[in-house]
């Protein structure tokens, strides 16, 4: 029986990540940590530990009460647009300060999974994006910044302490978990608040609109991470965790709409004119496709949810959880 310690275990990604394990490892432990500020506790009823992931009393007592083997850091914060400009360093620091405190700790596992992100690609001018580290452009927002030298922190972990690790770099997980409200929320939630809750009369959009993502359903994200948790071949690699079927933006609108008028959601006459504003900048990339050969090659692994199955069933979610 093998026990593992799971950070941001209550997130988007976290708690699917938590059923998989639970499904699969049955007979395996599982340590659950929310991050919050002050004290570490840990609550009986829920089994869960919350504490500041910066303390290093709480992992201090988290290791040795329990024999680590598996390590995953899915804890993160999201910020918006504005966030990124106005707290640079604040997004570095608290992104950094959890990942070393956690290494720190971490040494007597067997591996260390983390996962990073797609915008360690934003400044990558091909694609398909192969995660090949020597054609890689350095970040420079903030964010991707800050996963650029978690990777790499990792790696050197890896390198002084002997500890495998694989790390993710997830495109666009798709989850009916993810608030609709505040800052930080992708795209399609943002889509999904301004069609289905408020109805909006003239549906606005950043640049063209033909800005190309790819969009994966968080259940596959799961499954493909703990279902090679124990694979040697995924030890001391780096993957995108992605389903490689592009859509436009304009395009994931319109699918919105048709599965929103197919489930009897949205008015059927309901299409709100598209009104372009603005030039498309920042920390996103106009086409962001990520290539999944070595996810396949390697692991023998691709996601089977199609991108509108992947809505279908983010919109259900999200009717089951009253939005």
């Amino acid at each position: 029986m093998a026990t593992v310690l799971i950070t941001g275990s209550e997130g988007n990604l976290g708690s699917y990540i938590c059923k998989r394990l639970y499904k699969t490892h049955p007979s395996w432990k599982v340590i659950r940590i929310k991050h919050a500020q002050g004290a570490c506790r840990f609550n009986s009823e829920t089994g869960i530990y919350e504490g500041d992931l910066c303390d290093a009393v709480l992992l201090e007592r988290l290791f040795a009460e329990h024999q680590i083997e598996y390590v995953i850091h899915a804890a993160s914060k999201s910020y918006s647009h504005g966030g990124y400009n106005a707290h640079p360093f604040s997004i570095i620091d608290n992104d950094t300060s959890l990942l070393l405190n956690l290494l720190r700790h971490s040494r007597s596992a067997s591996k260390f999974i983390y996962l990073s992100s797609a915008l360690i690609y934003e400044h990558s001018v091909y694609s398909p994006l192969e995660e090949d580290m020597s054609n890689l452009l350095t970040p420079t927002s903030s964010y991707g910044v800050a996963k650029w030298f978690g990777e790499n922190a990792v790696r050197m972990f890896h390198i002084e302490h002997g500890v495998n690790f694989t790390i993710w770099r997830p495109f666009n997980i798709v989850s009916p978990l993810e608030p609709h409200e505040g800052e930080g929320r992708h795209v399609f939630v943002d889509f999904f608040r301004r069609l289905f809750i408020q109805s909006v009369p003239e549906f606005s959009i950043m640049g063209s609109g033909n800005q190309v993502r790819c969009f994966m359903w968080v259940e596959d994200a799961a499954d493909c991470i703990v279902d090679n948790l124990e694979k040697i071949e995924s030890n001391s690699q780096t993957f995108n965790l992605a389903r490689d079927e592009p859509i436009t933006l304009l395009d994931l609108k319109d699918l919105l709409l048709d599965l929103g008028h197919e489930m009897h959601l949205l008015p059927q006459n309901y299409n709100p004119p598209t009104i372009k504003r603005g030039i498309f900048s920042g920390v996103e990339s106009e086409v962001r496709v990520p290539s999944v050969k070595k996810l396949k090659s390697l692991l023998m692994w691709e996601s089977n949810t199609t991108v509108r199955e992947c809505f279908y069933k983010f919109i259900k979610g999200k009717l089951e959880n009253d939005y």
